[in-house]
C-alpha cells in the first residue's frame, strides 16, 4: 500500500512538472527559481508531505492516549 501511494505521488508530481513545462508561458522572472520548470509543483508536494508528517507527529504527542482497559470513559 505504501509503495503504491509513493508511486501515485511521484506520477502526480511528474504530471505537474510536465504541465508546467508545456502549458505555462514564460514570463519575466523576478527570482532565480522562477526559471526552474516545475519548481512550485515540487515545493507544493514537499510542503504537503511536511504538513502531513508533522500533524501525525503532533497528534501522537498531544492527542493520543495509551490504551487502558481499566479506564473506560
Amino acid at each position: 500500500m505504501k509503495n503504491r501511494v509513493t508511486w501515485i505521488i511521484a506520477l502526480a508530481l511528474a504530471a505537474l512538472v510536465l504541465a508546467d513545462f508545456l502549458f505555462v508561458e514564460p514570463h519575466h522572472a523576478i527570482y532565480l527559481w522562477d526559471h526552474v520548470s516545475g519548481f512550485y509543483a515540487v515545493i507544493g508536494v514537499v510542503a504537503c508531505i511536511v504538513v502531513v508528517l508533522s500533524s501525525k507527529a503532533l497528534g501522537a504527542v498531544w492527542l493520543q492516549r495509551p490504551e487502558d482497559p481499566d479506564n473506560d470513559l
